[in-house]
């Protein structure tokens, strides 16, 4: 019988990216929404995915969803509206209480790299905090630890849920005028996240108690305008260091914290061991090239 794993965010950017993965890796796959209604919980359903109904908030759904599993993929989305620090983190530990109790035997939780070196950024704390619960209730587990997701660029936090994706050419010169002139900017992109996921619980010899930090390109301010001026043939808007920081503070000040962060401290580790791992992992240049035309 094929093992089964229950995906979290199963309609969100995560979830949805790794369960066609997990399909084709031969596992079962047990994908929890809160609605079970929705167009795309149906498509689900169509491809073979067993569909239930359940929220992150709720630990009596999360008993039953984790039920019989084999593994957990665990997702919180922070920035969701209402969400935050303290309920992201309720969140984390609920669902680790609920696949201790059912007997999983891969715990894989979406984090961030570096995140027990982040104080005052908040949701780096948050995810710590669910790491350390999970080491605390000794849950055979995998921490993926991501760093910017590249989708950010066609779909920002300050823009979430909006219908179509928006052009590079406009967000790009705020993440420019965010970060330091040799500050070196770790990003990942969705597509890869799945790949590594799918592929920790292919191999848990390879990842089980363990912590993946995974990133696809490394890039300075100057060379995302040299890239993005490549593939487009345009030139990205001047920018002004101190209205952009400014304006982002204004708006979004847990962003702001974050690239403050970035520039004093910042991502820092190898990514020629993930591309030796999967040689199909997305520069920035390749995530342009395949997204630009959509967001245009």
């Amino acid at each position: 019988m094929a093992q089964r794993i229950l995906v979290t965010g199963a309609t969100g950017a995560q979830g949805g990216a790794l369960i066609p993965l997990l399909l084709q890796k031969g596992f079962a796959v047990r994908a929890l929404t809160r609605d079970s209604t929705k167009a795309a919980a149906r498509t689900l359903l169509d491809n073979g995915v067993e569909v239930v109904t359940g929220d992150l908030d709720d630990e009596a759904s999360l008993d039953r969803a984790c039920a019989g599993c084999y593994g957990v993929f665990s997702v919180q989305n922070f920035w969701e509206k209402g969400v935050g620090h303290d309920r992201e983190v309720e969140q984390g530990c609920k669902l680790a209480r609920a696949a201790k109790q059912a007997g999983v035997q891969h715990f894989v939780q979406t984090s961030v790299v570096n995140c027990d070196q982040a104080e005052g950024v908040l949701h780096f704390e948050s995810k710590y905090k669910i790491e350390q619960y999970i080491d605390s209730l000794q849950l055979p587990r995998t921490f993926l630890r991501e760093v910017f997701f590249m989708e950010n660029f066609t779909q920002p936090v300050m823009t979430s849920g909006a219908k179509k994706d928006i052009d590079p050419f406009w967000v790009l010169p705020t993440i420019i005028g965010l970060l330091d002139k040799d500050t070196g900017f770790h990003m990942i992109s969705v597509e890869d996240i799945a790949w590594f996921a799918a592929d920790i619980f292919a191999h848990p010899e390879l990842y089980l108690d363990k912590e993946l930090d995974v990133a696809g390109d490394v890039l300075t301010a100057a060379q995302l305008k040299a890239v993005f001026r490549k593939v487009t043939g345009r030139s990205l808007l001047p920018t002004s260091r101190f209205l952009t920081r400014l304006m982002v503070r204004l708006i979004n000040p847990e962003s702001a914290r974050q690239f403050r962060w970035n520039n004093q401290q910042g991502w820092h580790f190898d990514i020629a061991p993930l591309r030796q791992r999967n040689s199909a992992l997305t520069s920035f240049e390749g995530f342009l090239r395949k997204h630009y035309e959509e967001a245009v």
